[in-house]
């Protein structure tokens, strides 16, 4: 069996370093806030970064589990803010629920979802109750939190006590 990435995620891999490194530079690391103004979203959304593992057919670039984790260790060496990731599976969170639409607008830029540890969390159904930690909350659209059994996209909106 061969791990090492193909020719194909290799030039991934280049063109996300050359991205990550002219646009958050290592003397950037760590700063204080975490939010993405609009401009630096863009760049985000311009370079595919939100659909590189959604189906062509939906606005991605129909990649698998091996690119995105490829773009992601680099994001990870770089401290980028949680909503990246957290984005990401909200598309794949929306493909799958078929809600094409909210794929559409996070894939572009359009909507964003904030990473939450969940710290006492009750779903019942398409309600969800508890009590979140929330990561880059200030231009969010959607909450995204992880159980062992649940995935959730709660709109920002249906927050209460944040």
């Amino acid at each position: 069996m061969n791990i090492l990435p193909s020719a194909e995620q290799n030039e991934i891999l280049a063109l996300i370093q050359q991205f990550l490194s002219a646009e958050f530079p290592p003397g950037d690391l760590g700063e204080s806030d975490a939010s993405y103004s609009a401009e630096q979203w863009q760049k985000f959304v311009d370079i595919g970064w939100f659909g590189i593992a959604a189906p062509a057919t939906r606005g991605g670039s129909g990649f698998g589990l091996a690119e995105e984790l490829l773009v992601y260790r680099e994001a990870g060496k770089h401290l980028l803010s949680p909503s990246l990731l957290a984005t990401s599976i909200a598309v794949k969170l929306a493909l799958a629920g078929q809600d094409a639409g909210l794929a559409q607008r996070l894939i572009e830029g359009r909507a964003r979802a904030a990473l939450a540890n969940p710290l006492a969390l009750d779903i019942r159904g398409d309600a969800a109750s508890g009590r979140l930690q929330v990561f880059d909350l200030a231009h969010a659209d959607y909450v995204l939190t992880v159980t062992t059994e649940n995935a959730v996209l709660i709109p920002v909106d249906a927050l209460t006590d944040i």
